[in-house]
């Protein structure tokens, strides 16, 4: 029997957007807005990417399963979910799924989560990536974990002189600015510090 190809799947769940591709690829497949919405006075639902499409956006309800960077509604991001992961864009051919039609049950799932995220989400959300959509590996951290790791192993270019030389000297700090929340965490030799962070450093921000 032919051995499936393993395709990694790449998913960085914001509070504002979803951005959806495949590793290996430079640009993401999908970037829609990571809620839901209803219009005044109608019974249709836009999800995700559907929200493009709306004419009069002052008229909309907006729901949004992230509040202050914490995930706080998971049966409304499951619904997003399911319309990322159905979506066309991601069975096209690239250098990331060289077969087009893909499986979860061969596919690996990496996601970016909160700084100091909470076991309860954590447990509900590996439950979910396992027994609904049937992903076969999971793995997730916190966005800032990943930019560190990207530039620390030359994957991408640090933007300036200042972070080139906090990443030669192996010490920093990382600033994640997010859609309703922004975390500012440090790194000692190459490794993020998120254990002795303080709570000072998770700030709230308006939508």
């Amino acid at each position: 029997m032919a051995q499936r190809e393993q395709r990694v799947l790449v998913m960085d769940n914001g509070a504002g957007n979803i951005k959806l591709g495949w590793a290996g690829e430079e640009k993401p497949r999908i970037v829609f807005p990571n809620c839901t919405a209803k219009p005044k006075g109608e019974r249709q639902v836009y999800v995700g990417d559907a929200l493009l499409d709306a004419k009069d956006i002052m008229s909309l309800n907006m729901r949004r399963p992230f509040d202050r960077g914490y995930m706080v509604q998971w049966d409304l991001e499951k619904e997003i979910w399911q319309k990322a992961f159905k979506s066309a864009a991601l069975s096209a051919k690239g250098p990331g799924n060289a077969s087009g039609a893909w499986d979860p049950a061969s596919t690996a799932l990496l996601v970016t989560e909160p700084i100091f995220n909470f076991p309860a989400v954590q447990a509900a959300t590996e439950e979910m990536v396992f027994e609904q959509f049937g992903f076969k590996c999971f793995f997730t951290a916190p966005a800032p974990w990943f930019s560190l790791n990207a530039a620390c192993s030359g994957t991408t270019q640090p933007p300036n002189k200042t972070a080139q030389s906090a990443v030669a000297a192996g010490c920093g700090v990382v600033v994640d600015i997010g859609f309703s929340a922004c975390n500012v965490v440090p790194f000692f030799n190459g490794q993020l510090l998120a254990g002795v962070a303080w709570e000072g450093t998770r700030a709230a921000c308006s939508g």
